[in-house]
């Protein structure tokens, strides 16, 4: 009784031909689902969408709060154009340029848009290895790290909204003096706007 090399061929071809297909046939099943996604929600659950409605506070009204604090001093919208909201992309993870640090740790653990997540703003060295040595040391105050400092992935700047609503795209080269005074409002500075 000799081994029956014809029918076991035909079955190694078979199941050949099977262990081969099963790859093809789930690329085929999910590139399909994948196409219908949005159609069925089982696949994926369709998008929410925000129920927001126009603000019913008018930009006089916020103003008129302003006013209210005499601390403040606040008259107009003019006393009111400094920096509200900064970008600090990526964290909790730490950049150092735009290098990914794992093995450093970032005690504030935040996103950059958390209202838990403020910082600092206390310049960096080129490569945000050192911080807080003041303007000659740490003069850079975008993009040398996202440990508190404003960082972004756009290159050349962050974007900046000002506390009158308008938004900004402020330069990487601006220097930790003139980032500053855009922050503050009763120092006085004027920051002329070719530096930033």
């Amino acid at each position: 009784m000799g081994v029956n090399w014809r029918v076991w061929t035909r079955k190694g071809h078979r199941w050949g031909a099977i262990l081969v297909a099963l790859p093809f046939r789930l690329v085929i099943v999910t590139g399909i689902l994948l196409q219908l996604k949005k159609e069925w929600a089982w696949v994926q659950p369709p998008t929410l969408r925000g129920q927001g409605k126009t603000p019913t506070v008018t930009r006089e009204a916020i103003l008129e709060a302003a006013r209210s604090v005499p601390e403040a001093g606040v008259e107009s919208w003019q006393e009111v154009d400094r920096l509200d909201i900064v970008e600090c992309a990526a964290r909790p993870l730490i950049y150092r340029g735009r290098t990914p640090r794992p093995d450093l740790f970032n005690d504030q653990g935040q996103g950059w848009i958390d209202s838990e997540g403020a910082f600092s703003l206390d310049g960096a060295n080129a490569d945000g290895s050192v911080q807080r040595q003041g303007p000659v040391l740490t003069p850079r105050a975008i993009h040398a790290t996202n440990d508190n400092e404003p960082y972004s992935f756009h290159s050349g700047g962050a974007n900046m909204l000002f506390a009158d609503g308008h938004m900004l795209f402020v330069r990487e080269t601006v220097t930790l003096e003139v980032f500053a005074a855009l922050c503050t409002r009763a120092a006085g500075e004027v920051a002329d706007s070719t530096t930033y």
